[in-house]
């Protein structure tokens, strides 16, 4: 029994495993993957040594139909003549932008694939293919998701900025110039939305909508057709429809929602050569270059937000990583039964421990006179050896490594108090997705949130009419609430989608981590990326700023119906000498602000884009045609005029749309007896009746009332990240399947001590009684021999001695 028992006893061995090769590892990594452990030589490998990409964008970006003699040929001189709704209004205008957008994508698609040659991949042991392969997918989705989101954030950014300016396209596609005939003066010059008309609904215009249909081929439009025909985006009799593209309020608008159908189809080409009679004069035959395999019936919007990838495959080559891996050997711990020499050992040592204690029991009952009448020389005999023994056996130390399975996280945390200088919990789990044990969710300013920057709120600062006076604050602050609320709705979505980008990507953790330093490390990662996050959304709103800057483009203010007169625009009378007819021409006055109650300009925005002035509402009865007096009848504190409604914006606070409680005046009950828009206000009386003025509370939001919206923008809208980071999550993810540590022991216990006496004595006793008897013959027999041996030179010496006297 006690050899069957030893026999069937398990021990746990570390196994080294040295040149190791591709299938070496996988057979090992078959059977001993948990706790299999081949530490790289080289800990951080360049993915260009090792990953491949092949990247294949939408085949219209390779064609003929970005190349510029195609955009050339559907050029028009006088483009604007054929209506808003007309392809050849803005055909050339949106290849033009398609190829730029191609040459775009491009760039960033070598750069973002330099990204990722460059890019390191920590590998502090030697992984599986099926883990390196996951590994490199998700961090090439990370590459090519960060840059298409940065690309689609600036557009989006820029759409935002030319809608809420209400800036002006040269073609006429958002707005068209009319001259209102007057009794009493000149023709007064006004400047009208573009507008469509569905079949159910209401009026789409551009100032305050985005309008889009298919684009047609229409009959040209006279000189004595109604004007309206320019500026409606309406199906004219006739009409032929461009199929997969689209007429809108500029040309970007129009590209975006563009399927480019046309150019798969050859009928639809060759009704293009009807229409646009340079391409009839170029040498290339553009039926052959046709596009061809169209997939998905997706628009270009939806292909941008791909980087006009198609396709994109990468390849990994596992036999390149491992060898820059140079593993030159693996352990593991492997699980057996106990060796049969070692089994022997213990049985002898066993079985003469038990006859030693059968022994002394025995006597111990049978001879306990003779036991006590002898003790005393017994124990002056033996007492120095025993000691000696006792002592060697308890006071020898060894240090061990002991090893936890399957650590629990109160388990780990009580040895981390204990043995922290030499415990290690090597992570089955490496690399650990940030999404396992972080949470982020961004509080933007509770103007975000609010009324004012609702469709309903913002239509509360959209006029009726047009004899307004420019400079009042209403005749753009409908355009202000509105740039507020694109960057309302693009600070959410930059966040979210940088916060969804950083969640993809991992947390590099050989092994596990203590509290502290986890929270220190992770505090580092957070603020890296807020800072980021937050310099890229004000990159590009620099950018955008600069481009306007640079271009000065034409505005218009935001009315809801009809035309505005424009202070700047010059209209002139030019009669012709010799026919005596008279002519109109237009132009354009550079912009700049006035003082109040005044004509005066005080700067000019090309020249000064801090250009502004206070806010004010003059009285609405002015009437332009008769030239009354301006009479100024209200400041609006906090807000000032700018050169665009984004200037305006940003120069100014929010103070004046907080509560009384907050201020100590009555500021925002005065602003809403300004809105003018009264059918809407009147529609307030239901569930949106009142409208809650913001609220300020210093102990959750960061910014006072009368802090500048330009400083709000420059912390992207963000009150607070409202991060939650789990340590729990984190540890149950790094999942270690052992912890081990090093630990001074004393060698034996008090019970092994008395066994390993018992053992050593009875082994002693067993071996010697078989060795005795052999050992005794051997001394008798080595004896006799040295005796025979001495009597033999006697008898020889003798002899000698015995010749030598004769």
């Amino acid at each position: 029994m006690i050899f069957y028992a030893a026999m069937m006893q398990t021990e746990s061995s570390t196994v080294t495993e040295s040149n190791i090769t591709p299938v070496k590892f996988k057979e090992l990594y078959s059977k001993y993957n948990k706790t299999l452990s081949c530490p790289c030589s080289s800990t951080s490998i360049s993915y260009k040594n090792f990953v491949t990409n092949t990247i294949k964008l939408h085949p219209v970006c390779s064609s003929r139909f970005v190349s510029q003699e195609w955009i050339h040929a559907l050029y028009s001189l006088n483009a604007s003549r054929y209506g808003a709704s007309d392809f050849r209004t803005t055909a050339s205008s949106q290849f033009e932008i398609l190829s730029s957008f191609c040459s775009l994508a491009q760039d960033i698609v070598n750069h973002t694939e330099n990204d990722v040659d460059s890019n390191e991949f920590v590998t502090i042991y030697l992984l599986p293919d099926t883990q390196v392969e996951y590994e490199v997918n998700g961090t090439v989705k990370s590459f090519k998701n960060s840059a298409s989101a940065r690309m689609i954030m600036f557009l989006e950014y820029f759409r935002s900025t030319i809608q809420g300016n209400y800036l002006i396209s040269a073609l006429n596609t958002n707005l068209i110039v009319t001259l209102t005939p007057h009794f009493m003066a000149d023709p007064i010059p006004t400047i009208d939305s573009t507008y469509y008309i569905p079949a159910f609904g209401y009026l789409l215009d551009c100032s305050t909508d985005n309008p889009i249909i298919a684009a047609t081929l229409n009959p040209v439009i006279n000189e004595s057709d109604p004007v309206y025909l320019r500026f409606n985006f309406a199906y004219l009799p006739n009409s032929k429809i461009v199929s997969g593209f689209f007429a809108g309020c500029t040309p970007l608008e129009a590209l975006l929602r563009s399927t480019f159908d046309c150019l798969y189809e050859i009928e639809c080409l060759e009704l293009l050569f009807d229409y646009f009679p340079s391409l009839n004069h170029s040498h290339i035959i553009w039926t052959n270059s046709i596009l061809t395999s169209k997939q998905q019936n997706l628009s270009f919007n939806d292909y941008l937000n791909e980087l006009l990838i198609e396709e994109w495959s990468t390849q990994t080559n596992y036999l390149k990583y491992f060898d820059q891996c140079n593993s030159s050997f693996c352990t593991y711990t492997k699980t057996q039964r106990a060796e049969f020499i070692y089994a022997i050992t213990l049985f002898i040592s066993l079985y003469g421990g038990l006859v030693m204690i059968l022994r002394l029991a025995a006597s111990f009952i049978v001879n306990i006179y003779l036991k006590i009448r002898h003790r005393l020389r017994n124990i002056n005999f033996n007492f120095g050896s025993i000691i000696i023994l006792v002592l060697f056996t308890t006071l020898s130390t060894q240090t061990v490594t002991r090893t936890i399975s399957n650590p629990s996280l109160s388990t780990y945390k009580d040895l981390q108090i204990l043995q922290c200088t030499t415990l290690n919990c090597p992570c089955s789990t490496q690399a650990i997705s940030y999404r396992s044990f972080v949470l982020l969710s961004p509080i933007l300013h509770q103007v975000c949130s609010s009324i004012f920057i609702t469709d309903e709120g913002i239509s509360l600062w959209i006029f009726d009419r047009f004899y307004q006076y420019n400079d009042d604050w209403r005749m753009w602050a409908s355009s202000q609430f509105q740039v507020l609320s694109d960057l309302c709705h693009l600070a959410n979505k930059t966040s979210h989608d940088a916060i969804d980008r950083f969640l993809t990507q991992f947390f590099i953790a050989s092994t596990v981590f203590n509290e502290t330093d986890f929270d220190t490390q992770l505090n580092v990662t957070l603020e890296q990326f807020y800072k980021s996050t937050i310099f890229y959304f004000n990159l590009q709103n620099d950018l955008v700023r600069l481009f306007i800057q640079i271009d000065q483009p034409y505005m218009r203010p935001a009315v809801r119906h009809g035309g505005v007169r424009s202070t700047n625009l010059i209209m002139n009378d030019i009669e012709n000498d010799k026919s005596n007819q008279h002519s109109v021409t237009l132009s354009f006055n550079l912009h700049g602000i006035r003082e109040i109650n005044s004509t005066s300009i005080i700067c000019v925005c090309a020249t000064n884009p801090d250009c502004q002035t206070t806010a004010v509402v003059y009285d609405t009865i002015y009437d332009v045609i008769y030239n009354n007096n301006i009479s100024l009848i209200h400041k609006i504190p906090g807000f000032i005029r700018g050169c665009l409604s984004s200037d305006s914006l940003v120069g100014s606070t929010l103070q004046c749309l907080y509560s009384e409680s907050n201020l100590n005046s009555d500021c925002f009950a005065n602003l809403l007896t300004h809105t003018s828009n009264m059918h809407l206000r009147l529609k307030l009386d239901g569930s949106m009746r009142d409208l809650h003025p913001l609220v300020y509370d210093s102990e959750w939001s960061r910014f006072p009332p009368n802090t500048l919206i330009s400083t709000i923008i420059r912390e992207m809208m963000v009150e607070q990240w409202n991060q939650s980071v789990s340590y729990t999550k984190f540890y149950e993810s790094c999942a270690p399947i052992y912890c081990t540590y090093h630990q001074k022991i004393r060698t034996k216990t008090i019970v092994k001590i008395f066994i390993t006496l018992l053992s050593t004595i009875g082994g002693l006793a067993v071996s010697l009684r078989f060795i005795t008897p052999y050992f005794v013959k051997l001394l008798f027999k080595l004896w006799t021999m040295i005796r025979k041996r001495k009597q033999k030179q006697q008898k020889q010496q003798e002899h000698q001695e015995h010749q030598g006297n004769h």
